[in-house]
C-alpha cells in the first residue's frame, strides 16, 4: 500500500470526537454512507437484508476499531482514557 493509497484512504475519515456526543441514527448512517460510497452502482442492481440494531452494533464496533487502528498511538491514548473516563462516570451513575 503505497503513500497515495493511504492519503486518500484516511481523506475519507471522519474528524474528531464531539464532546456532546451524537446518537446512533446519525452515526450509523455516517458508517453506512463510508462503508458503501463506493459500491453506490453495484448497490442499485441489488437489495440489501434488513439488519437489526444488534448487527449496526457490530458494525459500527468493527468501523471504530478499525478507524482507531489507523491513528498515531498518541491520539489512540487519548481516546482510550476518555472512553474510560466516560464509562466511568456512567457506572457511578448508574449505580448511585
Amino acid at each position: 500500500m503505497g503513500p497515495t493509497h493511504r492519503r486518500h484512504s484516511r481523506s475519507s475519515i471522519p474528524g474528531p470526537l464531539q464532546g456532546d456526543g451524537q446518537n446512533v441514527a446519525s452515526i450509523l448512517e455516517l458508517v453506512h454512507h463510508l462503508i458503501y460510497e463506493e459500491e453506490e452502482e453495484e448497490r442499485a442492481h441489488t437489495q440489501g437484508l434488513a439488519v437489526g440494531e444488534q448487527a449496526h452494533m457490530a458494525l459500527l464496533g468493527h468501523s471504530l476499531a478499525a478507524y482507531i487502528s489507523v491513528l498515531p498511538r498518541d491520539r489512540v491514548r487519548s481516546i482510550s482514557t476518555r472512553v474510560l473516563s466516560d464509562c466511568t462516570l456512567w457506572l457511578c451513575r448508574l449505580f448511585r
